[in-house]
């Protein structure tokens, strides 16, 4: 299969709303079977932590997008401000304005 068409597979797993555990554990096995998690990849998974309860998970999906320097990609940075904004239960919004 075509490597591109192969992480398109895995993004669409993690798109769907309401499978947050789910996104995550087909995430982990992504890694463990030695594929490389593109742009869209992350994009896709941060969106499914757009819950206050998957706001840990979250953050630790933005310091590997950091890392990776897929921070600087458009799509990335609209789902970590997204993710942020979501999950800001102290009324703070310090997050969004570092993703900013």
């Amino acid at each position: 299969m075509d490597e591109k068409k192969y992480l398109v597979s895995w993004s669409a797993c993690f798109a769907h709303n309401g499978m947050e555990s789910q996104s995550v554990a087909t995430f982990a096995d992504m890694l463990r079977f030695g594929e490389c998690p593109n742009e869209y990849c992350f994009a896709a998974l941060i969106q499914t932590c757009c819950r206050p309860d998957y706001a840990r998970t979250g953050m630790q999906l933005h310091n590997w997008v950091v890392k990776s320097i897929l921070c600087l990609d458009v799509a990335v940075g609209c789902s970590l401000l997204d993710m942020y904004a979501k999950c800001v239960s102290d009324g703070s919004v310090d997050d969004v304005r570092k993703v900013f």
